[in-house]
């Protein structure tokens, strides 16, 4: 080797520098015309023979690379050491929108691992390598999360019908899914307000049974009414009874041998009839349905056994046809009629006298037995302090002088 020649370095002018470590394997200057073209640098059909990935996309014109246009090397220049980031993801300022899927709501919080998880494949055996690759990750809604509708038909796999990027369990105000229309059941009266997961407990859409009433309400009938609901319930709600008899009309109460009248028309027929809906036994005495709390004082005392309607109404139990003075041996009178049944009939004991009581009977004898006439002699119903007493008429002494 001459001297000129020893002064010149011709390999540095060759090689400028080492590859970095994915092309170290085409070190050397025999491996030069594999990226470069004679007289024409570094063209992209030379870096696309190896990187087929970016080739294919490209073709498609789908990604980051395909809104490109300046050439590879321009961002992915080599030479420049073992440890230089020849792909530009540590670098380079990246644009995520630049790929088609612009990073928005909840998805702009997550990691690029999180969602870009395939492996680059090896150029020669095309064999998924350990590298990652950020190419061709999924679009679909589906491809990264887990669908937990398991959604059949292809229109209710287009999540974001219902569901917005902020978080998954945000949904949209305003559903653009119309049950009535997509569905084999439209939605009327009360259903139209039910929560989708009120009948979608598992989230699943389809298959969903809905033909019978029963597919999602407990038949309170036991199944003796047979499975048409519809005979007697319609959807605005199940309290209400429309057509149920044979002949298709309105079921109508009146017309049985029990007229439905005042509180008893708010009573659930469950409450009544229980679970099988019919005659009932006992149906006409009030004490079919209710507790008699008066005991047997009644049937015990009356020759002529009264039915409860001759105190009780039908507007409510404690609304009383009942008059005292009419119908009792007791007329009430002045303050007596101040006084809560209560405070005399103690335990709700109405006829508990074989006879019409005296003052004695319920107040006390503030004179302890002293005088032998009856109290009404003195005193009347106005006042216990209001008397009738005349000291000079009504006494051996009478009261002159200084002693009135």
């Amino acid at each position: 080797m001459s001297s000129a020649t020893a002064q010149f370095d011709f390999t540095k002018w060759i090689n400028p520098g080492p590859l970095s470590k994915p092309h170290e394997t085409l070190e050397g200057v025999t491996n030069c015309t594999k990226c470069h073209a004679s007289a024409q640098g570094i063209p992209d059909n030379k870096c696309l023979a190896c990187h087929t990935e970016i080739g294919e996309r490209l073709a498609a014109k789908k990604g980051y690379h395909a809104q490109q246009t300046k050439l590879c090397m321009t961002c992915h220049g080599e030479h420049k050491g073992r440890n230089y980031d020849e792909t530009g993801l540590t670098r380079l300022p990246f644009n995520h929108a630049e790929s088609g899927w612009p990073l928005t709501g909840g998805h702009a919080k997550v990691t690029c691992e999180k969602c870009h998880t395939g492996m680059r494949k090896n150029v020669d055996t095309k064999k998924p390598t350990t590298k990652r690759t950020y190419l061709g990750a999924p679009t679909t809604c589906v491809g990264c999360h887990a669908d937990p509708h398991k959604s059949q038909k292809e229109s209710f796999t287009k999540c974001e019908r219902c569901h917005t990027v902020d978080h998954w369990k945000t949904l949209k105000g305003r559903l653009s899914f119309n049950h009535n229309n997509e569905s084999r059941y439209p939605l009327t009266g009360k259903h139209e307000v039910v929560a989708c997961y009120g009948c979608h407990k598992k989230k699943t859409w389809a298959p969903l049974p809905f033909a019978q009433c029963t597919d999602c309400h407990v038949d309170p009938h036991k199944g003796k009414l047979g499975p048409n609901c519809e005979k007697c319930h319609n959807t605005k709600t199940w309290r209400a009874i429309t057509p149920g008899s044979k002949d298709g009309k309105p079921f109508d109460h009146d017309k049985t041998a029990f007229p439905l009248k005042g509180e008893h028309r708010s009573v659930t027929c469950l409450r009544c009839h229980g679970p099988v809906i019919g005659k009932m036994q006992n149906f006409d005495q009030c004490g079919g349905c209710h507790n008699n709390p008066h005991g047997n004082q009644f049937q015990e005392l009356w020759d002529v056994k009264r039915p409860c309607k001759s105190c009780h109404l039908e507007d409510g139990w404690m609304i009383l046809s009942f008059q005292h003075n009419r119908d009792s041996r007791y007329e009430l009178e002045e303050k007596h009629l101040e006084v809560p049944c209560e405070q005399c009939h103690i335990d709700r004991k109405y006829r508990w006298l074989p006879s019409a009581p005296d003052c004695s009977t319920c107040h006390q004898d503030v004179h302890r037995a002293q005088f032998t006439k009856p109290c009404a002699s003195c005193h009347t119903t106005k006042s216990f302090n209001m008397l009738t007493f005349d000291h000079n008429k009504d006494s051996p002494f009478p009261l002159v002088g200084k002693h009135q």
